[in-house]
């Protein structure tokens, strides 16, 4: 009877979830760290790096949206266990190419643990999204991004989480500004307890990516990577760390919900510990 037991056991964990794959529609490669996530907001998933993502049975049901930078964004039933993204069709306008001379640079933020109060940490299976406004000088030349660290604490390896640029409208977050993933990576996994030891700067070079950001402002956000190899029993890794910031309006979070930018609760003088260095 043991067997059989045993093979009954795998029959239903089988059926309890699903796995499906995102491809490219032109190459069918796969689509890696992609978002999905249910209509209701309650959900959210990344694809692994070969394009794969499970889908538990009580969500299957559902109507699900997939993006990812660069491809036209869907909404799906998930009737397909194979699922095609086309690339974002763009307009022909005037290109005006700007040639950055590099010679001036200017450091917004900073990443001194000195200041720690708390952090954020990324939600079990729902989409989370938050930002941190930079404020510039309307009259700065100096508005190419050049590099970003953030301080991070994670108990893993190699976690990685994504940065998104948005433009500033009304004082939020507006329209996506970089064209292809910025994908930031923690390196190696920090010692559990109190002190320096249980922080690290995860950094990224930025001017590959040629993003130049309006002189009236912008934001940086963070979004958790939900995958197997970030999550742990009550989150998602990395634990990102904020500071006491005086007459800072606060931190932005994306409702999925209500497809609205709004305040964190209690993040008014709080603000997210990034350092951003910009040049001409």
């Amino acid at each position: 009877m043991k067997p059989i037991l045993f093979f009954l056991f795998l029959s239903v964990s089988a059926l309890a979830q699903q796995t499906f794959y995102l491809k490219d529609k032109a190459t069918e490669n796969p689509i890696a760290y992609a978002s999905i996530y249910n209509d209701k907001g309650t959900f959210k998933i990344n694809s692994e790096s070969d394009g794969s993502f499970v889908i538990p049975e009580e969500f299957k049901k559902e109507t699900f949206i997939i993006e990812s930078i660069g491809y036209e964004t869907i909404e799906t039933n998930l009737e397909n266990t194979v699922i095609f993204l086309e690339d974002k069709a763009e307009t022909l306008e005037e290109i005006i190419i700007i040639p950055r001379l590099g010679t001036k640079e200017i450091k917004i933020g900073n990443v001194n643990n000195e200041n720690v109060i708390s952090g954020y940490i990324g939600k079990y299976s729902e989409p989370y999204l938050i930002a941190k406004q930079i404020n510039l000088d309307k009259n700065t030349e100096i508005c190419f991004l050049k590099k970003l660290s953030i301080l991070t604490t994670s108990y893993k390896d190699n976690v990685n989480f994504k940065i998104k640029i948005f433009d500033s409208k009304d004082g939020k977050p507006n329209q996506l500004i970089n064209d292809e993933d910025i994908i930031v990576e923690t390196g190696k996994a920090n010692k559990i307890g109190k002190g320096r030891k249980s922080y690290s700067i995860s950094s990224i070079q930025l001017e590959e990516y040629n993003i130049k950001v309006p002189s009236e402002g912008f934001f940086i956000a963070v979004e958790w990577i939900i995958n197997d190899h970030n999550l742990k029993e009550n989150g998602c890794f990395p634990l990102i760390w904020r500071e006491e910031s005086k007459n800072n309006n606060g931190i932005f979070e994306f409702n999925y919900k209500r497809s609205q930018w709004e305040i964190l609760d209690n993040s008014i003088n709080k603000d997210l510990l990034f350092e951003v260095i910009l040049t001409n």
